[in-house]
C-alpha cells in the first residue's frame, strides 16, 4: 500500500483560505487593535449563567476563530491538514455542494453537543472553568467521520501514523485521541465537541448514500383474480385432428 496525498478540490481550496484570513484578522484585532473578538466570536458554554443573548450568532461563528495566542498556531495548522485530508476526499466522492452540507452540520454538531453538556453540568451545579469552544475542528471531525462511510472496509494508511488501518479502526483511534485531550485539558467540552461533530459527519454520510428509489416510483403490485386461473393450452402437431360428422 503507498500512501498518496488527495487532490486539493476547490471548495477545500477556499475553506483553507477563508480559515487562514479569519486567524490573521482575529489575531490582529485582539493583539494590536485591543477589540475582543475572539470573545465575541467563541461559543459560551456559560450561558445559563450570563451573556445568553450571544448565542444568536455564536454556534454559527465560533469555528471561525482562534485563541490569539502563539499556542494556538500548532492546533491551527493540524486543524487544516485535517481538513484537507478528509474533506477533499469527500468532495471527490460527492461534490461542493454535499461538503458545505457537512460542514454546516459539523458546526451545528459541535455547538449543540457543547451547550447540552453547559447546560446540564449548570443543571448539576458543576462549575467548569474552560476555555470557550472555538476553532474549525469540528469541520475536521465532521469529515473525519464521513471517512469510514465513504471507504467502508478498505485499509488506508492514516497520517502520520502511515500504518495501514481499517477506516472504522481509524475512526476509533480519532476518538480515544479526543478521549485524551479533554483529560489532559480538564476540558470536557473538547470531547463532547468532537464526539457530536464527528457523529453527525458518520449519520450525514450514511444518509446521502443510502439505497434510494426514483422519485415518483412506486413498487408495482401483483393484480389478485376474483375468479379461478383459466388458461387456454395449444395442442402440439402431433395431437389427432379433429373432424366433424
Amino acid at each position: 500500500m503507498r500512501f498518496q496525498f488527495p487532490r486539493l478540490t476547490p471548495t477545500v481550496k477556499k475553506l483553507l483560505i477563508f480559515l487562514g484570513v479569519s486567524f490573521v484578522t482575529v489575531a490582529i484585532v485582539e493583539n494590536v487593535g485591543g477589540f475582543p473578538l475572539f470573545e465575541l466570536g467563541a461559543l459560551n458554554v456559560g450561558f445559563m449563567e450570563g451573556n445568553a443573548w450571544m448565542l444568536a450568532w455564536q454556534p454559527f461563528t465560533y469555528w471561525m476563530v482562534w485563541p490569539p495566542q502563539p499556542a494556538a498556531l500548532i492546533g491551527f495548522a493540524i486543524t487544516l491538514l485535517m481538513i484537507y485530508f478528509f474533506l477533499s476526499a469527500f468532495e471527490e466522492s460527492f461534490g461542493a455542494k454535499r461538503t458545505l452540507q457537512l460542514t454546516g452540520v459539523g458546526v451545528l454538531a459541535g455547538a449543540a453537543g457543547c451547550l447540552a453538556l453547559g447546560a446540564l453540568l449548570s443543571v448539576m451545579g458543576v462549575s467548569v472553568q474552560v476555555f470557550p469552544p472555538s476553532g474549525a475542528g469540528v469541520v475536521a471531525a465532521a469529515a473525519f467521520g464521513a471517512f469510514p462511510v465513504i471507504f467502508r472496509g478498505r485499509e488506508i494508511l492514516l497520517f502520520p501514523l502511515m500504518i495501514p488501518l481499517k477506516a472504522w479502526t481509524a475512526l476509533a483511534i480519532g476518538i480515544g485521541i479526543s478521549a485524551l485531550m479533554a483529560v489532559l485539558a480538564k476540558d470536557p467540552f473538547v470531547l463532547a465537541e468532537q464526539a457530536a461533530a464527528i457523529a453527525a459527519g458518520v449519520g450525514f454520510a450514511k444518509w446521502i448514500t443510502r439505497p434510494r428509489t426514483p422519485s415518483g416510483a412506486s413498487p408495482k403490485k401483483k393484480k389478485r383474480r376474483s375468479g379461478p386461473d383459466l388458461r387456454v393450452v395449444r395442442g402440439g402437431d402431433d395431437e389427432p385432428p379433429r373432424y366433424l360428422n
